[in-house]
């Protein structure tokens, strides 16, 4: 296991009072080449989203839901519960902003298709 003055790297938060997931060398290492070294995690955007489960509802009905808060990482398109960016997922089903529906059946956000007329 990799170690920074004998310490593992993935017991190190920070050093010197600067978060390790903000370092991207030490001593002309990059960070993310050293195994073990703490990673920032997802970044998430809030979005909103209407729902359907796409067994008792079909995937249309998400078009017209009521309306609800998650986080999407944009670069995983993984979809978390509002406020849970890197924690817990979305349920799987369909998601809809009111123009295009997407599928989240597979751990993974992609179009589906459009929201009808």
């Amino acid at each position: 296991m990799a170690t920074v003055s004998g310490v593992p790297v993935s017991n190190i938060s920070k050093i010197s009072s600067i978060d390790a997931t903000t370092i991207v060398k030490i001593s002309s290492i990059a960070t993310a080449n050293i195994p073990g070294w703490p990673s920032a995690g997802p970044t998430c955007t809030t979005v909103s989203f209407g729902y359907s489960d796409g067994r008792r509802t079909p995937p249309g009905d998400s078009c017209t839901a009521p309306v609800n808060p998650y986080e999407l990482d944009t670069s995983t398109q993984i979809l978390y519960q509002g406020g849970q960016c890197g924690g817990a997922t979305a349920a799987p089903g369909f998601y809809s902003d009111g123009a295009t529906i997407y599928d989240f059946t597979n751990g993974v956000l992609v179009p589906f298709g459009p929201c009808g007329r």
